[in-house]
């Protein structure tokens, strides 16, 4: 039976994520994704059920129908990206491209985004196929919830609604429980995997063995409420939630709910009541249709964002992202008509016919990614300047991202001469990893050894911390604390901090801890002063507002002048959110600061410089290149810190 108030909830969850995606004003419109995993949780055992309890049940015939209903829009679009990327995308994108293609090919591009995911793995705009990860994970579950509920149906225990209901909630509730624990521990892949996700389908699942609303509510009115607030909490996620909640986790049981509520309340037997009236509300014939077409808008509308961001040095228009999600529609609009009904309506590729179309497309992606990806993103598209400047992504020494267990066993990271005792110690986040080549340099041309201590959003603070995606977060405080007693059992002399002092700033301003984020600082480079050593206190490289390999890249290509885009100086800026006060009672209790920022301004001093020499001094918007370390960075800390 055709549900649409559940296409209006569709439509309600692909705009979500669109807008989202978009930019456009909706911080936690990525609720929406697990909207979609309630829905097809729901639907898809429905199905499977109600086939089994007919006699009708066969896997070919199950997978008969998600063949039709994935394969055939899903080939379509990653072709056209293939196609748009080769002309758009340098080759170290195009290259991921490749990989990401053939890893969707065989429904495993989750995996492929969980082993590329990091701190350095790329900016989200360089990922045409980055959303294809939750339709993997559909994919998945399509591939294992026949055979559960098939065995679950064939034992008597399980047949009944009751023992189902049990068997499935039971599964429920340990992918939940490990969603919890992993949110913290494990993020990235509790993000992407099937196990850590599988309880936002099966709670679809489950509410098809449960009563519609109208059994246990006799009034009508107590539907109504109930589908409304099923709704409204799926608005308040939309609105409320943002890219720093913890998630999935505990979190993503408020949109979970909501889709689980509104199904509820508008569940329907053959003579069942009529729609709430907000289930009457979304479905509203042209919210309907934004539903019928959301898996082919939701297929479109992530790429062409992410083109449009790839060919913009600067930031987009919301009029640019606002007609691009206009032309995602279209594209989905025709998508629909001539590819999906098509083949959903067995019009093409009658019978089993599908599994060799299916299978056809695929094999397709899966060459075609391989293809790219083994040539290394056909470097020869573009010419050898164009080339310098992309290669200075992967331009960056030093990335290591030490442990506790690390720091106990004194394997810190070496920087400078192979013999000697460590005199220096680098002290911070990545930034701290982009500097230590010039530091490696340095203590190297005058026969000095030193160690490196860096963990990405990390600040080398004794008392505070940042929650953050890569972050050791509430471990930080127990390993810097380790890290200076190394240093000091050492005998270090000095000991450099660096890291990235602007986002400390703007996030300790955020959560209220301003305070005792100035606090920490001081208070450490008081218990480095105590314990006989030297701190330095390194502010920041200037941070810049475009990726520079990728604008320099484009405007290599288009001669577009990049002056009007780069950071200016500015006394705000040049302090990392640090106040001349504060700064001056650092130096009162003996830390020596060093800015290297005055080493980046042109020759006007209108603005901070991102390339010298036809050379990328960065490697993203923030990290120095190891080049740019080295060239520009090395000797001015040859005199900054007195070596001269």
């Amino acid at each position: 039976m055709h549900r649409p108030e559940i296409d209006g909830l569709r439509a309600v969850a692909v705009l979500a994520v669109a807008l989202y995606h978009a930019g456009l004003y909706f911080s936690g419109g990525y609720v929406g994704v697990d909207v979609f995993f309630v829905i097809s949780g729901y639907l898809i055992t429905s199905l499977i059920w109600k086939d089994l309890e007919s006699g009708i049940f066969t896997f070919r015939h199950f997978w008969e129908r998600r063949a039709r209903r994935i394969v055939p829009a899903m080939t379509v679009v990653a072709i056209a990206v293939l196609i748009i990327g080769w002309v758009i995308l340098f080759p170290p994108d195009y290259k991921s491209l490749g990989r990401a293609t053939a890893s969707q090919s065989v429904f495993a591009a989750n995996f492929n985004y969980w082993k590329e995911a990091g701190y350095f793995a790329g900016d989200a705009v360089e990922k045409p196929l980055l959303h294809t990860w939750s339709l993997a994970v559909e994919e998945q579950f399509y591939l294992f919830m026949p055979f559960l509920a098939w065995g679950a149906f064939r034992l008597r225990a399980t047949r009944t609604r009751e023992g189902v209901i049990v068997l499935l909630s039971s599964i429920l509730v340990l992918s939940f429980a490990s969603s919890v624990y992993g949110v913290s521990k494990h993020p990235t892949p509790t993000f992407y995997l099937l196990p850590t996700r599988a309880w936002e389908l099966l709670m679809g699942s489950v509410l098809t063995f449960i009563p519609p609303a109208s059994k246990y509510f006799h009034s009508k009115s107590l539907r109504e409420i109930t589908a409304l607030v099923g709704l409204a909490v799926i608005i308040a996620a939309i609105f409320v939630f943002s890219p720093e909640t913890k998630f999935p986790g505990a979190a993503a049981m408020l949109p979970c709910a909501g889709a689980w509520l509104f199904i509820w309340a508008n569940g329907r037997m053959a003579d069942s009541e009529d729609l709430t009236r907000v289930g009457k509300f979304l479905s509203w014939r042209p919210i309907v249709f934004i539903g019928l077409v959301s898996y082919s808008f939701y297929l479109w509308h992530w790429p062409l964002l992410v083109f449009l961001r790839y060919l913009s040095i600067g930031p987009p228009s919301v009029i640019e992202k606002t007609a691009t999600l206009a032309i995602a529609f279209a594209c989905a609009v025709a998508s629909w008509q001539l590819v999906e009904r098509p083949f959903r309506e067995k019009r093409v590729a009658k019978g089993n016919r599908i599994f060799i179309f299916a299978g056809i497309g695929l094999l397709m992606l899966f060459m075609g990614g391989i293809a790219v990806y083994s040539q290394s993103g056909f470097p020869q598209r573009f010419s050898a300047d164009v080339i310098g400047y992309t290669r200075a992504k992967d331009d960056m020494s030093f990335r290591v991202e030490l442990s506790m267990n690390d720091v106990e066993r004194d394997a810190l990271t070496p920087i400078g001469a192979s013999f000697g005792k460590p005199s220096w110690l680098v002290w911070g986040d990545s930034h701290a990893m982009a500097m230590m080549p010039a530091f490696d340099m340095v203590l190297k041309d005058h026969g000095m050894a030193g160690v490196g201590a860096t963990h990405s959003s990390t600040a080398p603070l004794l008392s505070w911390y940042q929650i953050s995606k890569y972050g050791m977060n509430e471990q930080s405080p127990a390993f810097n604390n380790v890290v200076l007693g190394d240093a000091s059992a050492r005998g270090i002399l000095n000991i450099v901090l660096i890291g990235y002092w602007g986002e400390y700033s703007s996030y300790a301003k955020r959560e209220s801890t301003y305070q005792d984020y100035c606090d920490a600082l001081l208070v450490t480079v008081k218990q480095i002063k105590a314990r006989g050593m030297t701190p330095w206190l390194m502010l920041d490289v200037p941070i810049q507002k475009l990726d520079v390999p990728r604008a320099l890249s484009r405007a290599a290509i288009t001669n577009k002048n990049l002056r009007p885009l780069l950071t200016m100086p500015a006394s705000k800026s040049d302090n990392d959110g640090f106040s001349d006060e504060f700064l001056s009672s650092i130096r009162r209790v003996g830390a020596k600061i060093v800015n290297p920022k005055e080493i980046f301004l042109d020759p006007t001093g209108q603005y901070y410089e991102i390339e010298k020499d036809g050379i990328a001094l960065y490697c993203d918007n923030q990290h120095l290149t190891t080049t740019g370390a080295k060239n520009l960075v090395a000797p001015f800390l040859e005199h900054a810190l007195g070596f001269e």
